[in-house]
């Protein structure tokens, strides 16, 4: 807490009001920016970085199902945002990521703590090196669903000190994930 004489009802008020925020804002960019479909998901995945992660992906399946393709992606800091981009995991091999395929498959949200040096099961090499050097600790992974088949992935990141993913952030993501598939 920045001020000590918040209650831990205050802190959870203002949590509360930053999450009506950010789906209000979200809305509203889907209904400003529906005939653009790429300012939307943009639009979407900068929403998200701001209040629910350090850093937000929007991936969707390939047409073979073999491959998720990052169409979207922004962070806090915008040089992170900008290795994510140019890293070469940005398609992920959806052999080489159990753990994405059984999220995929099961269609359930998922959170992830993810160690200081991530395990094989984590992810592919390339991938392992890149949440290593930015300090992936917790990771939160929502299908983009459209009548009840996966289509793509939501996956938020926390970074560094900040705290990890708990059900209330889960909740808040897989409501905005459904709104994003229908985008």
């Amino acid at each position: 807490m920045d001020d000590p004489n918040q209650t831990g009802d205050d802190v959870t008020l203002r949590r509360m009001e930053d999450r009506i925020r950010v789906l209000t804002e979200t809305l509203r960019a889907f209904a400003e920016a529906t005939p653009d479909h790429d300012r939307l998901l943009a639009a979407i995945a900068a929403n998200l970085a701001r209040v629910l992660g350090d850093t937000c992906t929007l991936r969707v399946l390939s047409d073979d199902g073999a491959r998720l393709d990052l169409v979207a992606v922004d962070a806090r800091d915008p040089a992170v945002a900008r290795r994510i981009r140019e890293h070469p995991s940005a398609t992920v091999a959806l052999d080489a990521h159990a753990h994405m395929a059984a999220v995929l498959r099961g269609g359930e949200a998922v959170i992830r703590a993810v160690g200081p040096a991530p395990s094989r099961e984590d992810a592919s090499p390339d991938s392992r090196d890149l949440m290593t050097s930015l300090g992936l600790h917790s990771a939160l992974m929502v299908p983009l669903r459209l009548y009840g088949r996966s289509i793509g992935m939501l996956v938020l990141g926390r970074l560094g000190a900040s705290p990890a993913y708990g059900a209330d952030d889960r909740e808040l993501a897989v409501a905005l994930a459904d709104q994003a598939a229908l985008a």
